[in-house]
C-alpha cells in the first residue's frame, strides 16, 4: 500500500505546471500547491478506482495528503468509488472531518444520484460545526443537492441558528440562498425580507441574487432597494 500511495504522489507531480501552481498558490493561500489542474486530478480518479475496493478503501484510510491537490484527488476517489452506501458515508465523514480549505470542500460537495433523504441526514450533521469547512460542507451540499419546498423550512431555520462565524461559512450561506431564491423564489424572499438579520449574509446573498442572469430585473430592483436600508 506504501508503494500505491507513493506511486500516486509520483503521478500527480509529474502534472505539475508552475504557472498554475503560482495562481492556485494565490487563490488558496494557506494551502501547499502542485499546481495540477482539477479535471486532470478527475481523470487519474477516475483511473485509480478502476482497483478493487479492497485496495481503494486501505488507500482512503491510509493516504495522508500533503498537497492541495493530493486531497482533492483523495475525495474524487471517495465520490467515485462505488462502495455499498454506509461505507461511502463513513469514508466521507471521515474526509469532511479532514477538509482544510474552501477548494477542496466544494470539490467534495457533489450531487448525488440516489439516496437523498439519507445523504440530507448525514450532512445536517455538519450544519453547527465550529470547523469552518465541515459546516461550510453542509450548506454547499444543501445548495447542490437538497434545495426544494419539503427541505427549506427546517434549513432556513439552520441558517437562524447558525453560530459560525467564519467567512466561508457565512459565504456558502449567501451562495445557498441565492439559489434557493432562484428555485423557490417566494419562500426564499419572504425569508430575506422578514427573518434574516445578519447583515453579512443578507447583503451577500442579494448581490449573488443580483449577480445571476436567473433572476427578473423587477426583484434585482427590489432586492437592490431592501439591501439599501440594511
Amino acid at each position: 500500500m506504501e508503494n500505491l500511495n507513493n506511486e500516486i504522489v509520483s503521478t500527480l507531480h509529474t502534472f505539475s505546471e508552475e504557472n498554475y501552481q503560482k495562481f492556485s498558490q494565490n487563490l488558496i493561500p494557506n494551502a501547499s500547491c502542485l499546481g495540477v489542474r482539477t479535471p486532470i486530478l478527475r481523470t487519474l480518479a477516475r483511473e485509480f478506482v478502476k482497483n478493487s475496493l479492497d485496495e481503494i478503501e486501505k488507500f482512503a484510510h491510509t493516504f495522508k495528503p500533503q498537497f492541495h491537490e493530493e486531497a482533492v484527488f483523495l475525495g474524487f476517489v471517495i465520490n467515485l468509488a462505488k462502495f455499498e452506501l454506509e461505507k461511502k458515508l463513513n469514508l466521507s465523514e471521515e474526509f469532511v472531518r479532514s477538509i482544510s480549505n474552501w477548494a477542496i470542500c466544494d470539490c467534495f460537495a457533489v450531487k448525488v444520484k440516489s439516496d437523498f433523504k439519507i445523504w440530507l441526514n448525514f450532512c445536517e450533521q455538519f450544519a453547527n460545526s465550529k470547523h469552518e469547512f465541515e459546516a461550510r460542507y453542509y450548506y454547499v451540499m444543501f445548495l447542490k443537492n437538497f434545495i426544494n419546498k419539503e427541505n427549506l423550512p427546517k434549513f432556513f431555520d439552520t441558517i437562524m441558528a447558525n453560530k459560525n462565524e467564519a467567512y466561508y461559512v457565512k459565504m456558502a450561506i449567501a451562495w445557498a440562498l441565492c439559489e434557493c431564491f432562484i428555485k423557490e423564489r417566494d419562500l426564499t424572499y419572504s425569508f430575506l425580507t422578514s427573518r434574516l438579520n445578519e447583515p453579512f449574509i443578507l447583503k451577500k446573498s442579494i448581490q449573488k441574487i443580483c449577480e445571476s442572469y436567473r433572476v427578473s430585473q423587477e426583484d434585482k430592483l427590489e432586492l437592490k432597494g431592501l439591501k439599501k436600508q440594511i
